[in-house]
């Protein structure tokens, strides 16, 4: 994403805002580059969700909370991971 804003001259919103994600085009990006910039931003989506796995799991019923956090972070050095957390950090 990062090449895409710099290369064609467009902000990729790191959040979706109501489900959608627009790209913002910067000073000098010319509807040429916006459009081959959407078109990249396509590309790379489709091929990263079809790359995504979800995994769910929860330290709720481990015995001991601290080797989930470990293995969590054993496998954030591999692979790209999102960890979702409640409020408390407890779950």
């Amino acid at each position: 994403m990062d090449e895409i804003e710099a290369e064609y001259h467009v902000g990729v919103p790191r959040a979706a805002k109501g489900g959608k994600i627009s790209l913002m085009p910067k000073d000098g990006c010319s509807t040429e580059e916006y459009k081959k910039a959407c078109d990249l931003f396509i590309d790379l989506y489709q091929q990263m969700t079809q790359a995504m796995k979800m995994e769910r799991f929860s330290l709720k019923s481990e015995k001991k909370v601290v080797p989930g956090r470990k293995k969590i972070r054993e496998v954030n050095k591999k692979f790209p991971i999102c960890v979702e957390m409640t409020k408390d950090q407890k779950h």
